[in-house]
């Protein structure tokens, strides 16, 4: 991929190896004090007592359904052979 001093035209970071490494270092650079500021609020809120703690959701036991009871077959014939 060519580099930033090889280009003499403005272009998109994914063109460039240097600006696409650029570009990706700030976005890390954002997401992680965006990170931190999320975790100086949950501090304050804890500090405060605002924090609320998700609490573990109960998990239902399964129970199967009962087996399906067979119609009771009455009168009839036995067509198996028999054993002697």
């Amino acid at each position: 991929m060519p580099r930033h001093a090889d280009m003499d035209y403005p272009h998109m970071p994914a063109w460039c190896d240097d600006c696409n490494k650029q570009d990706l270092q700030g976005q890390m650079l954002q997401e992680l004090r965006r990170q931190n500021d999320l975790k100086e609020t949950e501090l304050r809120m804890r500090s405060d007592g605002d924090w609320v703690e998700e609490r573990p959701r109960q998990r239902r036991e399964y129970v199967p359904p009962p087996e399906p009871k067979k119609p009771e077959v009455k009168g009839g014939m036995n067509i198996e052979p028999r054993r002697s």
